[in-house]
Formats: C-alpha cells, sequence, structure tokens
C-alpha cells in the first residue's frame, strides 16, 4: 500500500513537472486589421507585398475573387481592388512579387498558374498570364525572374516569368511522383517528394536542379510547409496515424547529409510551418505558435489562440487570414520587431530529447 502511494506520488510530481515546462509559453498579442470595403468576404489564401495584401475568396472548395487591401495604418486596411476568379476551383498557393507593376501568381487545380499584374497607382488588377501545361500544382516560391512550382502528379516546375504574359518552362525535376511544398534558401531549393506511399526531402540545387542531398521521411500522410533558418530546417507534416501532426527538424550543416534533430508534436493534422529570419512561425490548428533561433538554440518565443487557417510573412510582419461561421473573413496581424525577447528556457543541441515535453 505505501508503495502503492508512492508510485503515485511520484507520477503525480513528473506529471506535474511536464504540465509546468508545458506552459512556459508566453503569450504573444496580434493586431486584427479593422478592414473598409470588404464586408462579408470569406478570406482563404494570402500573400503580402509592401504595404498590400492580396487574399482570396474562398466558398468551399471554390475561390470566386481576389481582394486587394492596402494597409492604410496600424491595424487598418482599404479594400482597393477585387478581381472576379469565375468559380476557379481549388487555389492550392498564392506568391506576390514585384514592383510597378506588382504581380500576383495563382496555383489552381483547374488552370495551372495565373499571373495578374496589380498597379498601385492605377489601383487596376487584371489578368496577365497563364501557364495551364502542369496537372495540378500545388505550392509556388518565386524567386526573381523564376517561379518554383511542385505539381501533385509531376514534380518541380521552373518557368521563366521575366515575361508575366509568357511565362515559359525552363527545368523540370520528378524523381518520383508527387511533389508538394518547396521552398527555397540560398543556392538551394528544399522540395518534398512522395513516391507511392513513402516520402522523402529532396534538396536540389537551384540552377541546374541536380540532386545534393535528401533525407528519407518514410510512410507518412503528407507535408505542410517547409522553412529553413541557418542551419536548421522545420517540416510540418502529418504522420502515418491520425491526429500525428508534427514539426520535424533537421541539420543541414552538411546539406548532403541532414540530420535529425527532433520532432515538436502539434494539434493539427498538418501544421503549416513558415518563418522570417532567426524565427520560425507555426500555425498548429487553433495555435500560432513562435519559435526563435539564437546561437544554435531552439527558443519558445510565445503562442496565442486564433481562428484562422492561413498565414503568409511580409518583410516586417505576419499576417493570419481566416473565417468564422456566418461571420466574414477576419485578418491578424503581428508586427515581427514586437516579439518579445527569448525565454530563458531554452533547447539546446544536448537536450532535444525534451522536445516533445517543452513545445507542447
Amino acid at each position: 500500500m505505501k508503495f502503492t502511494n508512492l508510485f503515485l506520488a511520484l507520477v503525480i510530481v513528473i506529471l506535474g513537472t511536464q504540465f509546468a515546462r508545458a506552459e512556459l509559453w508566453p503569450e504573444i498579442d496580434l493586431f486584427k486589421l479593422e478592414i473598409t470595403g470588404c464586408k462579408d468576404a470569406k478570406f482563404g489564401k494570402i500573400a503580402a507585398l509592401d504595404d498590400y495584401l492580396f487574399i482570396t475568396n474562398a466558398e468551399g472548395p471554390y475561390t470566386d475573387k481576389i481582394f486587394v487591401l492596402k494597409l492604410s495604418g496600424y491595424g487598418l486596411a482599404d479594400l482597393v481592388a477585387a478581381k472576379d476568379l469565375s468559380q476557379l476551383k481549388y487555389i492550392t498557393d498564392i506568391e506576390a512579387s514585384g514592383q510597378n507593376p506588382m504581380y500576383v501568381y495563382l496555383t489552381c487545380e483547374s488552370n495551372g498558374l495565373l499571373i495578374f499584374d496589380f498597379d498601385p497607382e492605377s489601383r487596376d488588377l487584371n489578368l496577365t498570364g497563364r501557364y495551364e501545361l502542369l496537372d495540378y500544382p500545388l505550392s509556388i516560391s518565386v524567386r526573381g525572374s523564376y517561379a518554383y512550382i511542385t505539381d501533385a502528379n509531376d514534380g518541380l516546375h521552373v518557368l521563366d516569368i521575366s515575361d508575366a504574359a509568357r511565362p515559359c518552362k525552363v527545368g523540370h525535376y520528378s524523381p518520383g511522383n508527387q511533389a508538394s511544398d518547396v521552398f527555397l534558401s540560398d543556392s538551394y531549393a528544399f522540395v518534398t517528394i512522395r513516391d507511392l506511399d513513402v516520402y522523402s526531402l529532396r534538396i536540389v540545387d537551384a540552377h541546374d536542379l541536380h540532386e545534393v542531398g535528401r533525407y528519407d521521411l518514410g510512410v507518412i500522410d503528407g507535408t505542410s510547409g517547409i522553412f529553413v533558418s541557418g542551419s536548421y530546417l522545420f517540416l510540418g507534416y502529418n504522420g502515418p496515424m491520425l491526429g500525428d501532426g508534427e514539426v520535424l527538424i533537421l541539420d543541414i550543416s552538411d546539406i548532403s547529409n541532414p540530420i535529425w534533430v527532433g520532432n515538436i508534436p502539434a494539434y493539427a493534422l498538418y501544421p503549416t510551418v513558415t518563418g522570417k529570419g532567426s524565427y520560425v512561425f507555426v500555425l498548429d490548428d487553433c495555435e500560432f505558435k513562435v519559435l526563435g533561433i539564437f546561437n544554435k538554440e531552439i527558443r519558445k518565443i510565445g503562442k496565442c489562440f486564433t481562428g484562422c487557417w492561413n498565414i503568409c510573412v511580409s518583410e516586417h510582419h505576419v499576417y493570419l487570414s481566416g473565417s468564422s461561421g456566418n461571420h466574414g473573413g477576419e485578418i491578424w496581424g503581428l508586427d515581427i520587431a514586437s516579439l518579445p525577447e527569448p525565454a530563458p528556457a531554452a533547447v539546446t543541441t544536448t537536450t532535444w530529447g525534451e522536445l516533445k515535453t517543452l513545445f507542447k
């Protein structure tokens, strides 16, 4: 009896210690955008460029509009343009780049790549070009005059978009069936590839697309974003079992031989991962989490609750978009410069085994 009570007391102490450590996340504050002229919108995918936000209006699987919002002050935005997309089905990603005009890139299941130009002075938003020789584009990353697009059935495509009216393919990497996520860092493209039911992360030279490294992910259900900061790579994914959402961390100091560092558990089936500089942003179901990398230590910066499920990062801000029932769309923002100093508790390269406790 005494042994049983002692054992139970020990379990309570251990669990209590774990829960206490799990509550180390500081709270961070988001600001809500007050939007003029955009009532009852159902916000979907979002991209940011300078003082503008480009957002799709999603009704179920269909997207019927793209909105352009001008940020007019802290927490304020005005609708300055809208374009009818004629019931496009399954907008899978959005990206924005350029100056006078700005260009907006949409990947779409039924229409391949669509390129719109936006003139901030005239506030005109027009369809400029398209590239339809894609089976099922999933994600896009733009660098300079090139767009890197993953295809669910045909690997990674590289398009020359220097002439927005006539994009043309200049490269193709297809070692397996499905390519899902792509992220560009330095001179490399990081791509997740599915071959039958087995996923892997492939690292390819962004110029000639030859493979320089890989990491086998095994049998998982899919991936949900890649971000690279320094020598660390963060990858959102859903494991083979329902509810196995996690963020994988790899050390890519040796680009030819990525090394497993740890896994951060998530509530979402597919936690969305992105970032800026030394900050990593994770959209985890109803939670938005911020991690920081300082002197090769990964630290908790903060988290908050949000009902959003789309995220984008600009030069100085993070924006989250989503819709809540019949109340229309909401956009929340975070000033990256306002992020608090890293919490004292840190995970270093000697304590990776504590990730599941520290970051839950």
